[in-house]
């Protein structure tokens, strides 16, 4: 993503197995905002960002996914 390569980068998440992250499910959520968030699909970027926060059990990732959606929200 931050190389730009945005279909690259769309196609490598969509192959991620979500069952093998386990906790760790959220940093997927996060990057696939990252992705929506580049390629301008800020429907998709804040339910992804929403879903992340949902699924974070840290309590300081949690809070960091919080401010970055506020941020967001705040630029639309």
């Amino acid at each position: 993503l931050k190389m730009g390569q945005l279909e690259a980068a769309k196609n490598l998440l969509d192959t991620v197995n979500l069952k093998n992250l386990e906790r760790r499910a959220y940093l997927l959520s996060a990057s696939y905002f990252d992705y929506y968030f580049q390629n301008n699909q800020f429907v998709e970027a804040l339910s992804a960002i929403e879903t992340a926060i949902q699924q974070s059990t840290n309590e300081l990732e949690k809070q960091y996914l919080t401010k970055k959606r506020d941020r967001f929200v705040e630029q639309l």
